[in-house]
């Protein structure tokens, strides 16, 4: 059930026992306190079990916090889709220390950044690929299971 459908049941809830004219009966009270709760134990049921489809957020709508490792998916040039653990580096925001390509100079703070982009995390090397392809999605990595 998506939000629209639970705000059109329970305005229609509303309307059909008269609280949309003000009338406060018990047992209209009752029938609306009921559909509320099955809405928000169904929200609640499907917050914990989202699809992997709910959990995936547009570049266009939000990017993540710089140098947090999320996963991503895109198309490469060969037109398959393609994940893989990354991270965001917007201008300027990640010092080149340790970066072996060409590094973005900023002079008013006088230092190297690693270019703006997206960058593979590999969590046992120490050098972050820049990603070949366009990422249109991302999503948090998930919580790792309870020991």
């Amino acid at each position: 059930m998506k939000a629209e459908e639970i705000k059109e049941l329970f305005e229609e809830t509303c309307t059909r026992y008269g609280f949309a004219d003000g009338e406060k009966e018990f047992y209209k009270k009752t029938e609306v306190l009921k559909t509320a709760t099955a809405i928000v134990n169904h929200i609640l049921s499907n917050t914990k079990d989202q699809t992997e489809e709910e959990k995936w957020i547009s570049v266009e709508d939000r990017l993540p916090e710089t140098g947090i490792p999320v996963i991503i998916y895109g198309i490469n040039d060969y037109g398959k889709g393609r994940r893989l653990r990354a991270f965001y580096a917007p201008k300027f925001s990640i010092d080149a220390d340790s970066y072996e390509g060409d590094a973005d100079y900023s002079e008013e703070k006088n230092e190297y950044f690693i270019p703006e982009g997206w960058y593979e995390q590999n969590e046992y090397e120490d050098t972050n690929w820049y990603v070949g392809f366009k990422p249109t999605h991302w999503q948090p990595l998930p919580t790792p299971p309870k020991e």
